[in-house]
């Protein structure tokens, strides 16, 4: 009773599969019978030139917008030549006569009578320095700039930058800490001019970005044919996802735009533009919050 169940059970549910024999005419493709006619050697000529025809119209039409973006770009540089030429004329002037002021040459100040006249100054300090970094950022770009050895101090040079730097310091009440070792450094050939201004972009930055009270370090690392001038912060630090644009022109940590709105976005481009020029090289390390540190490796 039980096989015969199961024998049913069995039955119902197998699966019966019938082969058959496929018909060779359902898959075979008759060539012959195609309206598809292969081309011949004149129509593959023809197709040639007129692909050839579209390429160098092609080719041309974007030839024509680059010279386009050419001549505006040189337009745009022209302009700013001129207009940061035509404006620094002015500016000295106003910076001699608001200097006499100050230093009372032309009598003494009342206490609010200075307070005015120096931020006039201090703001006719900051247009100067975005024009100049205007030109500097133009003769890198039109590669017009000359590298001129000389024998310089390093030391010497950090000490005449900090000199230059002291009224904000002093106003901020940084604490500068500086390397014994540097002091002791042997002078080596370089281009004074540019390493000077690329100490200026980087303390500049360091003593703009920390807030008051901070400490600035400068300390040296040096192997036969090269050394590192490290300069540290304790400042605000660079965003992450800032840091890898850091040294692209114009650009701005979102910290530091809110910290100083007006500055030129130039500083750090014409730094690491100027110490590769050099034979050098230049780079970051950086925690917002934390502060920046700086290398900076010369070859000597």
């Amino acid at each position: 009773m039980k096989e015969s169940i199961n024998k049913k059970r069995l039955a119902k549910s197998s699966i019966s599969l019938e082969t058959k024999e496929m018909d060779p005419s359902v898959s075979r493709v008759d060539f012959e019978d195609s309206n598809v006619s292969p081309k011949s050697s004149s129509q593959w000529q023809k197709e040639g030139l007129r692909t050839k025809r579209l390429c160098q119209k092609e080719i041309q039409s974007l030839q024509g917008k680059l010279d386009e973006l050419g001549a505006l770009n040189q337009t745009k540089s022209q302009f700013i030549e001129v207009v940061s030429h035509q404006l620094r004329t002015p500016l000295n002037a106003m910076r001699w006569n608001l200097e006499l002021f100050l230093s009372g040459d032309l009598g003494e100040l009342s206490p609010e009578q200075k307070q005015f006249v120096g931020l006039s100054y201090a703001v006719h300090q900051k247009i100067l320095g975005t024009i100049e970094d205007l030109l500097i950022a133009l003769e890198i770009e039109e590669k017009k700039y000359v590298v001129e050895y000389e024998e310089v101090d390093l030391y010497s040079l950090i000490k005449s930058v900090l000199l230059e730097l002291d009224p904000i310091i002093t106003a901020k009440g940084h604490e500068i800490k500086i390397d014994p070792k540097l002091a002791k450094l042997e002078p080596f050939k370089t281009d004074s001019r540019k390493l000077k201004m690329i100490l200026w972009k980087i303390l500049d930055n360091a003593v703009k970005y920390t807030n008051e009270h901070g400490k600035i370090e400068l300390s040296l690392l040096s192997a036969p044919e090269q050394l590192v001038l490290v300069i540290k912060d304790n400042g605000i630090g660079i965003p992450k996802g800032s840091q890898f644009k850091i040294f692209q022109k114009f650009f701005r940590g979102s910290n530091a735009s809110l910290l100083e709105p007006d500055a030129s976005g130039l500083g750090l481009f014409i730094a690491k533009s100027y110490i590769r020029l050099l034979g050098g090289d230049i780079w970051i390390e950086s925690e917002e919050g934390r502060g920046t540190t700086v290398h900076v490796e010369m070859p000597v």
